[in-house]
């Protein structure tokens, strides 16, 4: 039971993923590929300390007002109101200790992204001595909104390892 918890939470955290550090392959399309990696790298430096915080007004303000999120262990998480509620009841019960997220490639067509990576996180409640740390991957597909700014539409994230049961 505890693996499974931990392997949703990852997946959760993942969702924070579409955080990145730059490398690995990407493509190239001019200004609109810019924009959007301007976005994921702006939201990698930001997301962790999010999330150490407990912002979940934050965290949730960068997904579109109608994203969905899609978590293994979880049914579509639909909107922005419910991607922040779920996002509280995340930082609340796993504090993140950690995270790291790499974007191996990005895809621009048009006023659609769609990003895939790899991500750690590092879970712990205060006074835990033994926090668990999930590897995972995830895909993200970010939408231009209509003010040009790119948010996350749909989202993705799952953990690398299945529990036992």
């Amino acid at each position: 039971m505890l693996a499974d918890r931990c392997l949703t939470i990852g997946a959760l955290a993942v969702l924070a993923a579409c955080a990145t550090n730059r490398s690995g392959p990407a493509s190239t399309q001019g200004s609109e590929d810019a924009a959007i990696r301007q976005t994921v790298e702006r939201i990698s430096r930001e997301f962790p300390a999010l999330a150490r915080a407990r912002n979940a007004d934050a965290a949730a303000a960068w997904f579109a007002p109608d994203a969905i999120f899609y978590a293994y262990g979880l049914p579509p998480v639909r909107g922005r109101a419910a991607i922040r509620e779920l996002y509280n009841g995340f930082f609340q019960a796993m504090p993140i200790r950690d995270m790291s997220f790499v974007t191996e490639e990005i895809t621009v067509r048009g006023d659609i992204a769609v990003e895939t990576g790899a991500s750690t996180v590092t879970i712990g409640a205060p006074g835990q001595d033994s926090p668990v740390t999930t590897s995972g991957k995830y895909v993200a597909v970010w939408k231009r909104q209509p003010d040009g700014k790119w948010l996350l539409w749909r989202h993705s994230p799952s953990a690398n390892a299945m529990s036992a049961r």
